[in-house]
């Protein structure tokens, strides 16, 4: 049942004013915003709480770190293999 539909709406308005008058307001900002997106989050339906997170993975790979240190390891494997095999050369 939804809420507008809801025997209870009234109650639950009053729950959520209590809460806004006598709780956020009095809160920090930066704990409130907090405590906004944690609910915004969990109104969202599945499929966005899915998109969402997937966007926070995405937004890992948009750093410029993240690349480079992959980089760097299959360079490193790289020039080892050819030190290797250019050792193996002068050895024979």
């Amino acid at each position: 049942m939804l809420l507008k539909d809801s025997s209870a709406k009234e109650e639950i308005r009053t729950r959520y004013e209590d809460i806004w008058d006598y709780q956020l307001l009095t809160m920090d900002e930066e704990k409130v915003q907090i405590v906004l997106d944690k609910l915004e989050y969990e109104l969202l339906p599945l499929g966005h709480k899915l998109l969402k997170r997937w966007d926070k993975l995405l937004d890992l790979f948009k750093s410029k770190t993240i690349w480079i240190i992959p980089l760097i390891v299959i360079l490193t494997l790289i020039l080892l293999y050819v030190l290797i095999v250019y050792v193996a050369l002068l050895v024979q």
